[in-house]
C-alpha cells in the first residue's frame, strides 16, 4: 500500500492509516504463535499422528511469523515518519517527490520479498531475490544522493536517513530468516509407519477387536 501510496497524493492521514493498520498486524503475531505452538503440542500427543504423520516445521512457522512482525516495525517506523513529514502541525520536512518515487520502488521490491518468505520452490526463490535485489539497489543509490547532493534544510537529513534505514533494517530481518522461514503446504502422500512398530501393532489389535 504504501509502495502504490507514494507514486500518488497522499498526506498525514493516509501515512497514519498505514500506521495504525501495520501496528494492528503486528499486535496479532503473538496469537499466532500461541496457535503454532498449542498445534505442536496437540500433534506430539496426538496418537493419529503416529498413523499419518504430517511433515510440519513446527518451528519454521515460528520464524515466519516473528520475522514479518519485526519486518512490520520496520514498515510502521516507515509510516511513522512518513506522518511527522506530512503533518504541518509538526514542522517537520516532507521528502521530495523525486525522492518518494524511487522509494517506492524499495518498497515495491520488499513486498516481492515478503510475499514469498518462507516458500522455498524455484519460482519463489527467484522472486524474493529479485525483490530483495531491487530493495537494495535502490536503497545504496538513495542513501548515496542523500549523502553527497547538498540540502536546502538540514532537517532533511533525519527525515531521509530514516526511512532509508528502516528499509535496509527489514531487508536484513528478511535475507536472515530466508533459509529458516517456512509456511503452511501440502504435505503429500500419505505416509504410514512400518509395520513392526509398537503404535501400529496395537493399532491393528484394536481394529480387530472392534470389528
Amino acid at each position: 500500500e504504501m509502495a502504490v501510496g507514494l507514486r500518488g497524493d497522499w498526506d498525514a492521514e493516509t501515512a497514519g492509516r498505514w500506521y495504525r493498520r501495520g501496528t494492528e498486524i503486528a499486535d496479532k503475531a503473538p496469537y499466532v504463535l500461541d496457535d503454532i505452538r498449542t498445534g505442536r503440542e496437540s500433534m506430539r500427543f496426538n496418537l493419529r499422528d503416529n498413523i499419518r504423520p504430517a511433515d510440519v516445521d513446527w518451528e519454521g512457522y515460528e520464524h515466519t511469523v516473528t520475522t514479518l512482525r519485526r519486518t512490520l516495525w520496520q514498515a510502521t517506523g516507515i509510516a511513522r515518519t512518513l506522518v511527522d513529514a506530512a503533518d504541518e502541525r509538526r514542522h517537520q520536512p516532507t521528502p521530495s517527490s523525486s525522492f518518494l518515487a524511487e522509494y517506492a520502488d524499495a518498497l515495491a521490491g520488499l513486498a516481492v520479498a515478503v510475499s514469498k518468505l518462507g516458500r522455498h520452490d524455484e519460482e519463489a526463490t527467484a522472486a524474493f531475490d529479485a525483490g530483495v535485489a531491487s530493495a537494495f539497489e535502490v536503497l545504496t543509490k538513495l542513501r548515496e544522493e542523500v549523502r553527497t547532493t547538498p540540502l536546502e534544510d538540514p532537517d532533511e537529513w533525519p527525515v531521509y536517513g530514516s526511512l532509508i534505514s528502516d528499509s535496509l533494517r527489514a531487508l536484513a530481518e528478511l535475507e536472515t530468516a530466508r533459509e529458516s522461514a517456512v509456511v503452511p503446504t501440502d504435505n503429500g502422500a500419505l505416509r504410514l509407519p512400518p509395520t513392526e512398530s509398537p503404535v501400529w501393532t496395537r493399532l491393528r489389535r484394536q481394529g480387530r477387536g472392534n470389528q
